[in-house]
């Protein structure tokens, strides 16, 4: 395990530049505009937001996701890459409230983050709102412009008040000495770094039976995920295309067809090599 830390400036750079990525058996981003405000505040207050956990490769992988809003660009420099384990939503919300590069997907929801000039500083209650209102007082400072040099002169030229200027400055300076602490895992077994995100998210919010198959049965040829969905692409052709939606269902049967038992405890034994050896059985059945 090697120990780090991270800029916020080195973070947007990293993903905008495809060297930080998420793996296909993450869950989606599932932030609320409110957590993410939440998490602004502690960074710019000094408050511990816990550690980012990255597993390095030097292997490029057939399959990874958005990032949040964002599709990823392909990396730029030769590999390792980091994958997220632990820390997607951190990220995520990290890199969409800064960044000023990649352009949203269309059916994103992603809400600005804004910081209000006029808000008492309070160690609890926080300095920042989370709008996608067109038409905010002039004192919320949209924090994407903090990072971008012609946007951030753009707005300090518009303000008059010595207060708020100095608020403005400072605001700046808080997020550009922010440091993320980052843990990296190097290795190429993919059983271990699957069994690394599922016990890690056993103190988490906890992944539901399809999204631990997800894991259990990832490589770097085989995304559970994009199998389902192809899958049920096939079923729809045939009149069945409800039971693509029903990932539960899919997952008995899949037990059914490999173990000729759809129980709990059945699914619970599957086997990721098994999964993905007998899959082609699973899909004709």
């Amino acid at each position: 395990m090697a120990f780090t830390q991270l800029t916020i400036r080195q973070i947007i750079q990293k993903v905008s530049e495809g060297e930080i990525r998420i793996p296909a058996f993450q869950r989606d981003f599932v932030w609320e505009p409110d957590r993410i405000k939440f998490i602004m505040d502690s960074i710019y207050k000094g408050y511990p937001i816990g550690t980012v956990l990255f597993w390095r490769s030097r292997e490029k992988l057939s399959f990874d996701r958005d990032l949040g809003p964002f599709t990823l660009p392909e990396p730029k420099k030769e590999y390792p890459i980091d994958y997220v384990l632990d820390g997607q939503q951190r990220i995520t919300s990290i890199f969409s409230t800064f960044q000023t590069e990649l352009q949203k997907n269309k059916d994103n929801k992603w809400v600005p983050i804004y910081f209000d000039l006029d808000a008492p500083e309070h160690a609890q209650d926080s300095q920042f709102i989370a709008t996608d209102d067109d038409d905010v007082p002039d004192t919320f400072i949209p924090l994407n412009i903090l990072f971008d040099v012609v946007e951030y002169g753009k707005y300090s030229r518009k303000i008059t008040n010595d207060i708020h200027i100095k608020k403005l400055d400072e605001l700046q300076t808080k997020f550009k000495e922010a440091s993320i602490p980052v843990e990296t895992v190097e290795t190429e077994e993919h059983s271990k770094i699957a069994i690394i995100f599922e016990r890690i998210n056993r103190n988490g919010i906890p992944l539901n039976t399809y999204q631990l198959l997800s894991a259990w049965t990832w490589s770097s040829e085989f995304d559970l995920r994009a199998k389902f969905e192809e899958l049920s692409s096939k079923l729809e052709d045939v009149e069945y295309g409800d039971l693509g939606d029903e990932e539960d269902l899919l997952i008995k049967c899949c037990a059914a067809a490999m173990k000729e038992d759809s129980s709990s405890h059945a699914i619970v034994e599957l086997k990721g090599d098994e999964v993905r050896n007998n899959f082609i059985t699973f899909q004709n059945g």
